[in-house]
């Protein structure tokens, strides 16, 4: 497309003023493609739809309906799969219909002739043994974003909207520090775990919820700050923005990482991207029997309110998330994101207070209780010992006469 088709958009494009920047993209790419196919200009392709119609061109002779079918087979040819292939083509007619060319019926794509995207299974997901080989490849800005999309099932683009000011405040009940670097550092020590509650608005349905940050992605946070603050670069100031690793910058990141150890690819894209952490949290923060919280497991539809999914346009209107709610329910679960530390919570003063389990006393305990398992399969063995000799001493009839009484007696 020319530069002329960019912003300021040309007078076929203006109906992409009002849309999302991945909208926006998502459309410049189909149009380069449908332009370059045709080798004209989406202008000039429109102009033509235009021509045709002012003139009743029959149905059946229509070059936009030709120049669209084209198109999809042109697609087909190049191995795109089904629903790349589908948007594409939708948003080729939206484009038409936006600047009032009427495009009559056209048989939609038959599955069968476009290649499905593979599947992506449970054991393609990203491990928490592959996160900890991953996470300190990266600096801490890159971190601190990474930790956010892992713990609290943050998009990319929504992490763009985390904001210095609002972590800050929203845990100053905490840290209750007046100065920004000490409530900072009080952040960044892992020995004050804290679930940080923020409210957000999911980028694709444009909808208010709460995202959830895990304790471990809060003491990175709080890190990747401090470190922006002693940047020459920055001159002792700490940016606003609270993930200042941009996203794009972001995707370079995981390409680099997937590359150097070797995760190669999922349904044809890297083990590695973004989507993947946000893929990791909505797979692991489900839970299981092996959750280290009994019979502790989140639906579906929590997972989904928790990443912003959430309830329909009528029951957001009556029903009203209670952010306490969704806190203790993540810090049930919370183990089931954590890398590094194992925790447990408390409710105090109608709050949510999460502690790091210390490691050295469960470790007590628990070689406390094999040793009391041990003992009492000694004393089972010793008294299986002493019956076998009774019984051999006796006679099989006789110690069988001597246990019928002793249990008639009890």
């Amino acid at each position: 497309m020319s530069k002329k088709s960019n912003k300021p958009y040309s007078r076929c494009l203006r109906f992409l003023n009002n849309s999302s920047e991945n909208t926006v993209k998502a459309y410049i790419q189909t149009i380069n493609k449908f332009e370059a196919y045709h080798g004209m200009s989406i202008e000039d392709l429109v102009r033509e739809a235009l021509d045709e119609q002012a003139n009743q061109v029959p149905h059946h002779l229509l070059k936009v309906i030709e120049r669209i079918e084209d198109f999809q087979e042109y697609l087909i040819g190049e191995d795109y799969v089904y629903n790349t292939i589908h948007h594409h083509i939708q948003r080729i007619k939206t484009l038409y219909h936006k600047n009032r060319v009427e495009i009559p019926y056209i048989e939609p794509l038959n599955p069968k002739r476009a290649r499905r995207r593979e599947y992506i299974e449970y054991k393609d997901v990203l491990t928490k043994e592959e996160l900890k080989k991953i996470i300190p490849l990266m600096r801490l800005p890159a971190q601190a974003r990474a930790m956010t999309m892992i713990q609290a099932g943050l998009s990319n683009e929504e992490c763009e909207h985390l904001t210095l000011t609002s972590f800050i405040d929203e845990t100053y009940k905490y840290h209750q520090c007046t100065d920004i670097v000490e409530a900072l550092k009080w952040l960044a020590d892992e020995n004050h775990p804290i679930i940080w509650v923020t409210k957000l608005i999911r980028v694709k349905t444009k909808k208010p919820y709460y995202a959830i940050i895990g304790a471990e992605a809060v003491n990175t946070i709080a890190s990747a700050k401090l470190y922006e603050l002693g940047l020459p670069s920055n001159h002792g100031v700490i940016p606003e923005k609270l993930l200042t690793n941009h996203k794009i910058s972001f995707n370079k990141i995981c390409v680099n990482i997937n590359n150097r150890l070797g995760l190669g690819k999922v349904a044809e894209e890297n083990k590695l991207k973004p989507h993947n952490l946000r893929r990791f949290h909505a797979t692991y923060i489900r839970g299981s029997a092996l959750s280290y919280e009994d019979n502790v497991m989140i639906s579906v539809a929590e997972i989904d309110e928790m990443q912003g999914r959430g309830k329909t346009a009528t029951q957001d209107t009556y029903i009203k998330t209670n952010p306490l709610t969704q806190k203790v329910l993540y810090a049930k679960v919370m183990n089931n994101l954590s890398l590094w530390h194992e925790y447990d919570y408390q409710i105090i003063d109608d709050d949510v207070h999460i502690f790091i389990v210390d490691q050295g006393v469960e470790n007590k305990k628990l070689k406390r209780e094999v040793e009391i398992l041990s003992q009492k399969l000694d004393e089972k063995q010793k008294n299986s010992e002493k019956l076998n000799a009774l019984r051999n001493e006796l006679g099989e009839d006789t110690f069988k006469e001597l246990v019928l009484g002793i249990l008639n007696t009890s």
